[in-house]
């Protein structure tokens, strides 16, 4: 089977245009398959991954990520690969033959995992599998704020500059300073992969100062990464000249970060977040920024997802938006497409997968209840 048809709708995707079409190519049946196990893609991912599936199993490529359509679709199914669709009691009530569903990413906010756990479906991940791309991505948003490249372009282009004077001295003249990262500290809020690749980055390659918070991570574990330890984030906050955040969105993380936290903060700090949005409170943020609380802030994630037109932040130029790319690099897509595509196979073809969100309902696929 190929990309499965879609049923009255103009067609969609979320993937590269390479990616998708280097997926077709793979979807199109050349590959001889080995067992009578399908597995079915909720949106395109690096070929990689659709090559190691199709060596072994048939796999279709879902027309559109909907929940409708997945449900309409899953029936046939013994293990799905989803990526950001929601993964529902619907979808894991049609799957009566679904057996694994394997997470493209790290991140289980549209995971169900109490349905998936009652339905006896197993959850897998692909941890640290875009941890380097990440974290370049949340140094590098630190970096254009801390230099304020945007302000000092903007001046460039506006004209500011068109008069007697060297560059050097007509930045003097206007009061222009960026600052340099050495000695300058950053708190994570988090620190699991993404995080401590931040931490080495930052401490190795530009003499920054770590701390910590996480409470699942003991402080030598964090010290082995540079990280000074804190037992709460409230602790950090003024102390930082960057606040990352690196925690999933779960009830415990939503608005952790909020116009209480910003109270506390430095007048400098800038606050990058590659999360999850949701933890920072948007609104909050907003007038933080408007008042002069905090100096600028990196966003590449945001609640809703995509964001409203109407997002006050839109307007802020103390503000670096992007469209949650961080992890949407070629190394990332490559690394997650593999890892999720092993994790199905690793169990389909009788081992137990690494990365699982619910070991404790683990059996051998030869012994699954819903065997199809």
């Amino acid at each position: 089977m190929e990309i499965l048809p879609r049923r009255n709708q103009k067609c969609r995707s979320n993937g590269t245009a390479a990616i998708l079409e280097k997926s077709n190519d793979l979807l199109s049946g050349r590959v001889e398959v080995k067992t009578l196990y399908k597995v079915l893609l909720t949106e395109p991912i690096d070929p990689i991954g659709v090559k190691l599936l199709k060596e072994h199993f048939t796999v279709d490529l879902a027309p559109d990520p909907k929940e409708e359509t997945i449900v309409s679709l899953i029936g046939d199914y013994d293990a799905l690969v989803i990526r950001a669709t929601k993964l529902t009691e619907n979808i894991l009530d049609a799957g009566k033959k679904l057996k694994i569903v394997s997470r493209h990413g790290v991140g289980q906010d549209n995971l169900d995992i109490p349905a998936a756990t009652h339905h006896k479906v197993l959850l897998t991940t692909t941890p640290g599998a875009n941890a380097h791309s990440v974290a370049e991505h949340a140094v590098g948003m630190a970096i254009v704020l801390m230099k304020r490249y945007g302000e000092a372009e903007k001046l460039l282009r506006d004209g500011t500059f068109n008069q007697p004077g060297s560059l050097t001295g007509l930045l003097s003249k206007i009061g222009f300073v960026n600052e340099v990262l050495e000695g300058k500290t950053i708190a994570l809020v988090g620190t699991g992969a993404i995080a401590k690749r931040v931490a080495e980055i930052c401490h190795v390659g530009f003499g920054m100062n770590v701390i910590g918070y996480d409470p699942y991570v003991s402080a030598e574990v964090m010290a082995e990464h540079g990280i000074k330890k804190y037992e709460t984030v409230e602790e950090m906050l003024p102390l930082c000249d960057v606040l990352s955040v690196h925690v999933p969105k779960t009830p415990a993380t939503e608005n952790m970060i909020n116009k209480d936290s910003f109270a506390k903060m430095r007048r400098n700090a800038v606050i990058i977040n590659t999360s999850r949005g949701g933890i920072v409170n948007e609104a909050d943020l907003a007038q933080a920024l408007c008042s002069g609380q905090i100096a600028g802030a990196g966003l590449d994630v945001f609640s809703p997802e995509p964001p409203l037109l109407d997002n006050p932040l839109f307007s802020l130029e103390n503000v670096i938006m992007t469209p949650h790319i961080a992890a949407a690099s070629d190394g990332a897509m490559y690394n997650m497409s593999k890892c999720a595509a092993e994790n199905i196979l690793e169990y389909l073809e009788g081992g137990k997968p690494r990365f699982l969100l619910n070991p404790e309902i683990y059996v051998p696929v030869s012994e699954h209840p819903r065997r199809g």
